[in-house]
């Protein structure tokens, strides 16, 4: 190889070589860049900062456990409260009362249509409402069977008039409809 070739050769290589620092120049960040990344940096280290601030202030386990122990001495005085008038008193708590009892529930007596049709078949319908509307002779109990019986609304809201009118209804509805039909 003779000079020339060497030179080439050199000559081809400070080509390579400032290529390549042209390159790195390329690669490299602007300073506006780096004011940015220096500016995102600081912002995160600020932020972790703030959150290492922050679990400092969280209670730990042995910190709350005294909170819970005062918190249950405190419902167990509560409950105690309940019973004792003079501990409700002090505290300004209402006394628990006895449960009220549950009303025992009235036995409905059962009677079908056809009872009903027998015992109240031959009455017209002013004996009907009398004999219905009569409070001694007919506890409220049977006007609801007979309610039941007819088919007639018989709620428990429903007054003791407007049950026998009810009543009385369906059963004349009742024989006008056994009078249309086949004899």
């Amino acid at each position: 190889m003779g000079d020339y070739a060497k030179k080439r050769a050199q000559v081809a290589k400070l080509r390579d070589l400032l290529r390549a620092l042209a390159e790195l120049g390329e690669g490299l960040p602007s300073r506006e860049e780096l004011a940015r990344a220096d500016a995102s940096l600081s912002e995160l280290t600020g932020y972790i900062q703030s959150v290492r601030d922050r679990l400092q202030h969280v209670p730990t386990v042995e910190e709350v456990g005294s909170i819970v122990s005062a918190a249950n001495a405190l419902q167990g005085i509560l409950a105690r409260a309940e019973n004792s008038p003079v501990l409700s008193l002090a505290l300004g708590v209402e006394p628990s009362r006895p449960a009220a009892r549950p009303r025992p529930i009235p036995q409905v007596s059962t009677i079908s249509l056809d009872e009903v049709t027998q015992r109240f078949g031959e009455l017209t319908i002013d004996q009907l409402r009398d004999t219905l509307g009569d409070e001694r002779a007919m506890p409220l109990s049977e006007l609801q069977a007979i309610a039941k019986a007819v088919g007639a609304r018989a709620g428990s809201r429903l007054g003791r008039d407007a049950l026998v009118s009810n009543i009385v209804t369906k059963i004349a509805n009742l024989r006008g409809y056994r009078s249309l039909g086949p004899s």
